[in-house]
């Protein structure tokens, strides 16, 4: 998801030199860059708020989309961060939209409706096809954070996934964005040097920062126009621009 963004290049940002000619691969995000997941995410938490009853004596039916998203975006830091397993976010969300304790095995079946729910309410955002069709003779990949089998799992079921030479994900190797040593996995995989590779994302502290560090040059798809002044970076508000910042053909 991404979060306002107000810094300058103090953030840890370094400036990258490319040479257009050089560049061999276009890597990218999935949530919020080809995959709507705010949206998911939402339309999920509106099913789930009906379908349990004891939720309106907690939160009011409006709000409770922004709540639980809130939730998720906190308890998946500790997930990121290595601090909880991946099953073990799930049930800590519940607990916290709950306010009560659960038992693992209720808290696992509970999540089940939400999950049925999210998986129903996958879209792409309508520039991606038309992205991935531009650069259809180019070498494309995916870095990712997320659990391995849910983020493929995505880009099967949005019929996506066969357009991507490699497709890397944070829990395959245990690190996560903004590391560097995950943009250099995908990297070696593709057998590709990092300073040749484009990485296209939506989170300008997890993707840009971390793939800048990391020595590709970093595209921020900045879809709701959030502010940034540090202007070494380069942002796009649509993948449609994107064949104009890097013109490959």
């Amino acid at each position: 998801m991404t979060k306002m963004v107000e810094q300058n290049s103090a953030v840890g940002a370094h400036t990258v030199e490319f040479n257009v000619r050089n560049l061999k691969m276009i890597f990218f995000d999935i949530d919020e860059t080809l995959m709507n997941h705010k949206l998911a995410l939402t339309n999920a938490a509106k099913k789930f708020y009906k379908q349990f009853a004891e939720l309106s004596s907690l939160y009011n039916e409006a709000s409770f989309p922004d709540i639980w998203n809130e939730i998720t975006e906190n308890v998946m830091q500790l997930f990121f961060q290595k601090k909880i397993s991946y099953q073990e976010q799930r049930r800590l969300r519940l607990r916290k939209i709950f306010q009560k304790e659960i038992v693992d095995k209720e808290a696992d079946e509970m999540f089940n409706y939400y999950l049925k729910f999210y998986k129903k309410n996958w879209t792409l955002f309508d520039d991606v096809i038309p992205c991935l069709d531009y650069f259809s003779d180019k070498k494309l990949g995916i870095i990712s954070n997320g659990d391995k089998n849910q983020q493929r799992k995505k880009l099967r079921d949005l019929d996506i996934f066969d357009r991507f030479k490699i497709v890397t994900i944070s829990t395959d190797i245990n690190v996560h964005k903004p590391h560097k040593e995950l943009f250099y996995h995908a990297c070696k995989l593709a057998n590709e040097k990092v300073e040749n590779c484009f990485y296209i994302g939506d989170n300008f502290e997890i993707d840009i920062i971390g793939a800048n560090n990391a020595g590709m040059k970093g595209i921020w798809l900045n879809r709701i126009n959030c502010k940034t002044v540090d202007k070494d970076i380069i942002q796009i508000n649509s993948l449609n621009e994107l064949k104009n910042k890097i013109n490959l053909k």
